[in-house]
């Protein structure tokens, strides 16, 4: 087997306030490798972020959808419990009284996988 080290490629989701501090330090003619060296992210994230905000109209970072979350068999048993011992509240009560906070369409998802409308 070939051992060679091949470094593996990362995924850098930047937040809001820095990708603001991206544009605004690109924006005062900062050069790249100094906007990467001061926030601690490397050369190819900061080029992405210059690339595909514009500092006149950035509203905020749009993050990747993720899957749907999936359920242990224990969050699932927590569920049906809290569910059925208010059967009588609406959804969002019983996401308030739950200890995991979901939303009320990835608890309807989950009550209609264990057939409970």
């Amino acid at each position: 087997m070939d051992n060679s080290s091949t470094p593996e490629r990362t995924i850098v989701n930047l937040s809001d306030i820095e990708v603001a501090y991206i544009l605004g330090m690109s924006d005062a003619d900062a050069s790249q490798t100094a906007i990467s060296v001061q926030i601690d992210h490397s050369y190819s994230a900061v080029t992405n972020a210059i690339k595909n905000y514009d500092i006149k109209t950035f509203a905020g970072v749009a993050f990747p959808s993720r899957n749907p979350k999936v359920f242990s068999e224990r969050e699932s048993r927590t569920l049906l419990h809290v569910t059925k011992k208010n059967h009588r509240r609406t959804l969002e009560d019983i996401t308030n009284i739950l200890p995991d906070k979901l939303s009320k369409h990835t608890l309807q998802r989950c009550l209609f996988t264990l057939s409970i409308k």
